[in-house]
């Protein structure tokens, strides 16, 4: 069993002394890594042909935003998502 960890800090929290790491308001513990259920959930949808937990347009605008974010970070400029043409502009 693998055991993931999720800090979530405000923008007004302390670093911890003598780091450069905010102070963790919430600490939030989970025990598995966040796609066995998803998955097994998927897999259960295709035998039983019932529709997913998950809605995937939801899941792709998650992805894309995601994907924009890294997309940003690599080429270092500031990028804007244009839904009316569906492309990313800089």
């Amino acid at each position: 069993m693998t055991l993931h960890y999720v800090v979530f800090c405000a923008e007004e929290t302390r670093n911890v002394r003598g780091t450069q790491t905010r102070e963790p308001e919430i600490l939030v513990r989970s025990q598995g890594d966040g796609t066995s259920r998803p998955l097994q959930n998927f897999l259960d949808c295709i035998r039983s042909r019932k529709v997913p937990s998950a809605n995937i347009r939801v899941a792709h605008e998650a992805a894309r935003a995601s994907h924009i974010g890294n997309l940003s970070l690599k080429i270092q400029l500031k990028v804007k998502w244009n839904s009316d043409v569906g492309k990313i502009e800089t």
